[in-house]
């Protein structure tokens, strides 16, 4: 699994597993055709289907992803239930989640990618039988307050920790106050001519148009809560 984005130096920004630990995403720059750069780590934070990065004038970096995930019975990490802005910062581990938290109640596997030139910021959900894209102005999204939000989550087992199942309350700002400049529905599609039908495999946001990329046969990519 990987996904990528590039800033203004052609440096590029990917996620991908860490080898066989299916907890650890690791959040990676480089250039193009060389050995990569450096690296950061994220645990226990979901499934890692889209990430974006977000480029300052000061030269700082954030990367947007998707956190608060689960574990599944088949050890595997999915379902993040918010998405997280992170400062890029090379050597360093994050936990569960970080920096900024953004929520869209009653929504899983959250995914973003912003067009800061447009002022955008976008973010896919899927539920049962659809995937939904809403597309907010990204000045309000980071100006909405933060308020108290309670999840349920299951992570642990790996890095010496157990297994828990947790109620956990975090700092959030929450989607849902804003009002989309735009959305819409695609739904899982029951044969191959349909435009939902293969799995999601990510998508990005440029000058105001959403382009998302399907699997050429169907593999398992995210998993939905029951």
């Amino acid at each position: 699994m990987q996904c990528f984005d590039v800033d203004s130096k052609g440096e590029i920004y990917y996620v991908q597993i860490a080898g066989t630990d299916q907890h650890k995403r690791h959040v990676i720059r480089g250039s193009a055709n060389e050995a990569p750069t450096d690296y950061m780590t994220l645990r226990w934070f979901g499934h890692g289907t889209n990430m974006s990065v977000e480029e300052q004038q000061d030269g700082n970096h954030y990367i947007w992803i998707g956190s608060n995930g689960n574990k599944l019975d088949d050890g595997s990490y999915s379902q993040s239930q918010t998405v997280s802005r992170i400062k890029y910062e090379a050597g360093k581990t994050l936990d569960r989640y970080d920096g900024e938290t953004f929520y869209l109640e009653g929504k899983w596997n959250l995914h973003p990618a912003i067009d800061a030139a447009s002022d955008l910021l976008a973010i896919t959900a899927s539920t049962t039988g659809v995937r939904d894209f809403y597309v907010y102005r990204l000045s309000e999204a980071l100006a909405l307050p933060v308020s108290d939000i309670s999840l349920s989550v299951t992570w642990g087992g790996e890095d010496g920790t157990q297994k828990t199942m947790e109620t956990r309350v975090i700092k959030a700002r929450k989607l849902d106050q804003l009002t989309p400049v735009g959305q819409f529905t695609v739904n899982t599609g029951k044969t191959a001519d349909d435009l939902g039908y293969y799995d999601f495999q990510g998508f990005d946001c440029t000058n105001g148009i959403i382009y998302f990329t399907k699997a050429s046969v169907t593999t398992t990519t995210e998993k939905r809560p029951p």
